[in-house]
């Protein structure tokens, strides 16, 4: 072997080595970012599931308001009619 042979064997595996630094860098970039939205969706998954729960909550209550609300219609409307009757 020759010192060229040697030159552009030492070059070629001084490439290898940067590409290799270069893919590592670029693994440990994407592995935080991949960490970084998983903890962004755990906040929005965990914000979502708070929200069902207040939605679920706010649906109760106003099916709760709607039966009362017809029944003291109906008691009204009772009670108008008692005064019809009356008249």
């Amino acid at each position: 072997m020759n010192i060229k042979s040697l030159d552009d064997l030492e070059n070629k595996v001084q490439t290898l080595i940067t590409t290799l630094e270069n893919v590592r860098q670029e693994n440990d970039r994407l592995k935080q970012e991949l960490t970084d939205r998983s903890s962004k969706i755990s906040v929005m998954e965990s914000d979502n599931n708070q929200l069902n729960l207040e939605l679920s909550a706010l649906k109760a209550t106003t099916i709760d308001h709607k039966n009362k609300l017809e029944t003291v219609t109906e008691r009204i409307q009772g009670i108008l009619a008692r005064l019809e009757s009356v008249q």
